[in-house]
């Protein structure tokens, strides 16, 4: 790095700034780089301050270090999410919205951003985490706790020792470890084996995995694939719904049921995953009120109730099926006025313990033919919301973020499903900002798909930004007992029922956590158990 004179007193101004505050607005960041010029006389790059900061081991407040991230709502939520994909492959739907090409994953565009750096990478996993790592850790963020996201069609669909391999070479690089090619000659068996010596290893290496998501279709859940999904130590699942009106489902060729959605939902839940539903409106042969109803349902109907949900309009590309309805006039997308009358009314619906991920495909404006171009819509929604009086109560406008918070007060939601009594417990400031929360499923019969557990703790999640492991900030609710609290609350709920024994689904990097509070590991699916006394 070349020199940089004014660099130390740069950094001793920014100490002194956030002893007394914890934010810059834009221009008063550029007025403080001009003062402190490089000495070519250019500005000074956040990024470039970042790697001044590393190579002279300079000491910096917390706050500093914040502030000076690029994107920094990517790690807002307390961990870091990391999106990686599967290489390009058939899949077993056929859908008629859905685009197909030979240089992707079913469902997505070579255009889209993180397809482009899975393409760079070949689609090898190994090689995609460790330039997202690099690139987070570049912009000034945490990895230490990684959230993985495997993205790119339909997961069952790849051939397992795919899958397998795949894995294995996600903890490979987590663990800094050689990468090892495809040997589809390998068996199972010590294939498993070597994962799980993989996995142990992560539990206390510098990037620990504490959750992984896939993405998948109704029709492929059933028991033999959710038991890879322990072994592989996935803690939440995507899944495919798109619609719950069985007219609907046909005429889109989904090639699934409702009953299948139900079943799939109903098996997830009873796993003890977090449950991340797809949702679509503006289908083939539906309208804004068939829309609205079949939204309302999904949260009524005690089969369905999912954790999460991203919603998603219909939009044209080049290719699919229904663009050539489109130009046919068999199909219309709605205009813009409609779907944010639709998309308000369906956001106004959504329980406290959902959590509304995204409101529309990242699919470049210039590729969508037909359907919804603007790129802010939810910002767009919110807007219409907030000049009706509509207001949004789902997890995601709740998050506590970065905010300073004085006390928290616990909060408790009960609600029924199919299978079980579901308790979304809750640590929120006075305006009901959400600072950490834990899902805990007590089942109406034993459950005995993988494991036999009458109570399990579906999800423990504590927001603010992402802190090292050893870390603690005034500024985040992460490390202060919030998730522990929490946890003793769970724990409360089960010993009122009687329950004897509780389970916890633990993500890999997770386990320490729990073994600390008096927690047993399973080892053949990875469970954590604790006696009630």
């Amino acid at each position: 790095m070349e020199s940089y004179t004014n660099g130390e007193n740069l950094i001793k101004e920014l100490n002194e700034i956030f002893e007394k505050k914890s934010f810059l607005s834009p221009k008063q960041w550029g007025q403080l780089v001009r003062k402190y010029t490089k000495d070519d006389s250019s500005t000074p790059s956040k990024n470039y301050i970042l790697e001044y900061i590393r190579k002279n081991k300079i000491p910096v407040k917390k706050e500093v270090l914040e502030s000076l991230k690029m994107k920094p709502t990517r790690t807002i939520s307390g961990v870091t999410p990391l999106t990686i994909f599967t290489k390009p492959y058939k899949c077993s739907g056929n859908c008629i919205f859905c685009p197909t090409s030979s240089k992707t994953p079913k469902s997505y565009l070579v255009e889209e951003p993180g397809i482009q750096r899975a393409v760079i990478s070949k689609y090898e996993p190994y090689k995609q985490i460790k330039s997202r790592v690099k690139a987070l850790e570049a912009i000034g963020h945490n990895t230490e706790k990684i959230e993985l996201i495997i993205s790119g069609g339909t997961w069952d669909d790849y051939e397992l020792n795919y899958r397998i391999w795949y894995i294995m070479e996600v903890f490979r690089a987590l663990n800094n470890m050689r990468s090892v090619e495809f040997d589809n000659d390998k068996s199972y068996e010590e294939s498993i084996d070597e994962l799980k010596k993989l996995q142990e290893k992560n539990t206390n290496a510098k990037n620990r995995n504490v959750g992984i998501c896939i993405e998948t279709r109704p029709d492929k859940i059933n028991v033999q694939n959710l038991k890879w999904y322990r072994i592989f130590g996935v803690t939440k699942v995507q899944l495919g719904v798109q619609s719950l009106n069985e007219e609907i489902l046909q005429a889109n060729a989904r090639g699934h049921t409702r009953e299948e959605i139900f079943r799939a939902i109903e098996l997830l839940r009873l796993l003890g995953v977090n449950i991340h539903i797809h949702w679509m409106c503006n289908l083939y042969k539906s309208t804004p009120e068939l829309d609205y109803e079949d939204f309302m349902e999904v949260f009524a109907n005690q089969r369905a109730k999912p954790d999460e949900i991203k919603i998603y309009p219909c939009s044209i590309v080049k290719g699919i099926e229904l663009h050539q309805m489109y130009k046919d006039g068999k199909y219309a997308p709605y205009d813009m006025q409609t779907l944010l009358e639709l998309l308000a009314k369906c956001k106004n619906l959504v329980p406290n313990y959902c959590r509304i991920n995204r409101l529309m495909r990242d699919i470049p404006s210039q590729l969508i033919l037909a359907g919804n171009k603007t790129t802010n819509l939810r910002e767009k929604v919110q807007d219409f919301m907030k000049e009706k009086g509509m207001s949004c109560e789902c997890i995601r406008c709740r998050e506590i973020k970065n905010k300073k918070y004085g006390k928290l007060h616990f909060k408790k939601i009960e609600y029924q499903t199919s299978v079980s009594t579901e308790y979304f417990l809750q640590y929120v400031t006075a305006d009901n900002k959400l600072a950490g929360f834990l899902r805990l499923s007590i089942y109406k019969k034993q459950n005995a798909l993988l494991i036999d557990t009458p109570a399990m703790v579906r999800e423990l999640h504590v927001y603010g930004v992402s802190l090292n492991l050893s870390d603690k900030s005034d500024h985040s609710s992460q490390h202060k007992g919030v998730g522990s609290k929490l946890l003793m609350h769970a724990e409360k709920i089960a010993k009122n029922l009687d329950i004897a024994q509780i389970a916890v689904i633990s993500g890999i990097g997770t386990r320490n956590y729990y073994k600390k509070r008096g927690y047993v590991i399973e080892k053949k699916y990875g469970y954590a158990f604790k006696k009630l006394d």
